[in-house]
């Protein structure tokens, strides 16, 4: 045959090249013309990177503080001492009074403040944030009826971590300590008496009791002797009244110094003091003198107890705790992966037609292959 003989006196009809369109955004695919068969490789759009994680929750505030403790009571203030016995004096004959006892003499005291209170406790840690939720999956493409999927979402980010919990409030301080009691008054002196004649006389009169609590002295007594002393007040009770002529009161519990018997005919007898083991207790009052023929003195009263110390004053509150810090952000979401191509061949077309390509976006493509025909 000569050169330049067309194909089709050779074959009947002219071969189509083979060829490829590749598509990176939707159009449309026409068929050259003599093209009956294609391949198609696709696929769809990146998948939608995870949404970040959620904040951490904000700390919770701090616990306030312990308010802080009672002042202690103040110490009881110093016991009074007894008051002498009276003298008794008839010319030229003289019953001395007895010696009055003392009181406790040691100084009252304030007492301590008190401790301060305790801190607050701290605040719990806030709780971690969610994480976020998983990105979509890629839109598909799509051309001659076939679908190419896009590629998975990303995961989420995870939740954010607490905020701190706030520090507890500082502890109260201590209240002040009370002030110390007031001193026991010291009981009165029992009255004197002198005479120059044998007349018979009024006897001397009795001391009073110092307050609180001191016994009070008697009078003399002319057919008994002179008057007794009183009896210190203690720390709980009072002293007795005075008796006369040896008898002595007692003083009081606790620690109260015993009274001075009045005197007879022998030496009349001194008070005691009071206890030192018991601050604030009181001393006796001392007995009357005598001093015969009728002249008796009395007797001294006895000291008022030592009064107790003032109560303290409450602690004062603690402050507030403080407020927990803010929860941390969340982390980023992880990335969407791309989508795997997959090839779908001997598709049958229609030469000339035209076909609609949908590309997903990004990252998606559509390529159509076809070889010679």
């Amino acid at each position: 045959m000569a050169a330049g003989t067309p194909k089709v006196a050779m074959f009947g009809r002219s071969l189509v090249p083979g060829g490829t369109q590749t598509f990176n955004s939707p159009g449309t695919f026409t068929v050259p013309v003599g093209v009956t068969r294609v391949s198609i490789t696709g696929k769809g759009a990146t998948g939608a990177a995870g949404n970040p994680g959620n904040q951490g929750g904000t700390g919770n505030t701090g616990g306030t503080g312990n308010a802080g403790g009672s002042g202690n009571p103040g110490n009881r203030g110093k016991g009074g001492n007894g008051g002498a016995g009276g003298n008794a004096n008839r010319e030229g004959l003289f019953g001395a009074g007895g010696t009055p006892g003392n009181g406790v003499t040691n100084p009252g005291t304030s007492g301590n403040s008190g401790a301060p209170g305790n801190a607050g406790t701290p605040g719990n840690t806030g709780a971690a944030g969610n994480p976020g939720n998983a990105g979509a999956s890629g839109t598909p493409s799509t051309g001659l009826s076939q679908t190419f999927n896009g590629g998975a979402g990303g995961n989420g980010g995870t939740g954010g971590t607490g905020g701190a919990g706030g520090a507890g409030g500082a502890g109260g301080n201590g209240g002040a300590g009370g002030n110390a009691g007031a001193d026991g008054n010291n009981g009165t002196a029992g009255g004197s008496v002198s005479r120059p004649s044998p007349t018979p006389v009024p006897a001397g009169c009795g001391g009073a009791g110092g307050t609180p609590g001191g016994g009070s002295g008697v009078p003399g007594n002319p057919n008994n002797g002179g008057g007794g002393g009183g009896g210190g007040a203690g720390t709980v009770n009072a002293g007795a009244s005075g008796n006369n002529c040896f008898s002595r009161s007692s003083g009081g519990t606790c620690g109260g110094g015993q009274g001075g018997g009045g005197g007879t005919s022998a030496p009349n007898k001194p008070a005691n003091p009071a206890n030192p083991s018991f601050p604030g207790a009181a001393g006796g009052g001392g007995g009357g003198g005598n001093a015969c023929f009728g002249v008796v003195a009395g007797g001294g009263g006895g000291g008022g107890r030592g009064n107790a110390g003032n109560s303290g004053s409450a602690g004062n509150p603690g402050s507030a705790g403080s407020a927990g810090s803010a929860g941390n952000p969340g982390n980023s979401g992880n990335s969407g992966s791309a989508a795997t191509p997959t090839t779908v061949n001997c598709i049958s077309v229609t030469p000339g037609a035209s076909y609609p390509i949908s590309v997903g976006s990004p990252g998606g493509q559509i390529i159509i292959n076809w070889n010679p025909q």
